[in-house]
């Protein structure tokens, strides 16, 4: 190496003489130690990937399901190429004859895949903002996957909490001005 002024943290930390090593590369510094010149943020292996993949799936599963299931005119879900009716899922309505807060957001994400916006509001009105969600988890998730892959944190997304909340709040708010709707 020669003695121009350093181009990186790294590098100043950095000996004139290089020793490979198996993660990629580092220099030894002057006290022994092994420097990151790799250009990546140290400690790259300590960002555990398990949830991004696990996200990811499941909400490219959710979305892939929504294009390819309907719902007929009577609002029932059809499996594809058999048109096999689904039978209703909900335990709740099961028990007590009652829409539950959630029910109709199966519905309601297949509408939003095949475009019937309308149709998707009707069968749950949180419905479209959470499809909307669920869709932009398989990019987001791809990324921090990516990120991670390339030696960098993860980046967190300020308000996730709230928003949680809120959409929470909206269920069962929807879900009490339709019970109030019907007396």
């Amino acid at each position: 190496m020669t003695d121009s002024p350093p181009t990186n943290v790294h590098a100043e930390r950095a000996s004139k003489t290089w020793h490979p090593a198996g993660d990629g590369g580092g220099a030894e510094t002057d006290d022994g130690a092994r420097a990151n010149t790799t250009g990546r943020p140290a400690g790259r292996s300590h960002h555990d990937r398990t949830p991004h993949w696990i996200f990811a799936i499941l909400s490219g599963g959710i979305i892939v399901l929504a294009f390819l299931l309907s719902v007929d005119a009577q609002g029932q879900v059809r499996l594809p190429l058999t048109n096999t009716p689904v039978p209703p899922s909900c335990w709740f309505r099961r028990m007590t004859g009652i829409d539950c807060a959630g029910c109709g957001l199966t519905r309601s994400f297949i509408s939003m895949a095949h475009g019937r916006f309308a149709a998707a509001f009707r069968f749950n009105p949180v419905g479209p903002v959470l499809f909307v969600l669920v869709a932009v988890q398989l990019p987001y998730h791809v990324m921090q996957l990516r990120r991670i892959a390339r030696g960098f944190a993860p980046r967190e997304l300020p308000g996730v909490g709230l928003t949680l909340v809120l959409l929470a709040c909206s269920l069962l708010l929807q879900w009490v001005v339709r019970l109030a709707w019907r007396l």
